[in-house]
């Protein structure tokens, strides 16, 4: 994409885009049972995320997301390493590439629909993470 300088001084690195899609259940229901062993609760009743996270700190920034979600009544069942394919990303991009972890967590009680909602919206999260 070309446009506002989309294409940083190496040509290669853009300024990033996201989409937005819905959780492909029986995916990660299998891939997080044979690679951890963990049954998925039904769609509905876990939520699911990636992170952005440096890669020499992100042992402590994983310790602070668990410990928020203990004190908000949340579980982390695991965490995943999102595969990532950095051969055709620029070199500008490469040097501050991020790594990708994908948690996924569950309410530590039954909770209605539109309280687990709020308690794992990212805007909960965020003010709760940088107060």
């Amino acid at each position: 994409m070309e446009h506002r300088g989309a294409c940083s001084c190496d040509n290669s690195t853009g300024d990033g885009a996201g989409v937005l899609a819905s959780i492909p259940h029986q995916f990660y229901a299998k891939l997080i049972k044979n690679k951890n062993g963990i049954d998925l609760p039904s769609a509905g009743e876990y939520a699911t995320g990636i992170l952005f996270l440096d890669p020499i700190t992100h042992t402590q920034a994983e310790q602070r997301f668990e410990s928020i979600a203990t004190e908000n009544g949340l579980r982390v069942l695991c965490w995943r390493d999102v595969p990532t394919n950095s051969k055709s990303i620029g070199e500008v991009a490469r040097s501050n590439e991020p790594l990708m972890r994908q948690v996924f967590v569950v309410p530590n009680e039954k909770l209605d629909d539109e309280e687990f909602k709020r308690k794992v919206s990212q805007r909960y999260f965020i003010y709760t993470l940088v107060p």
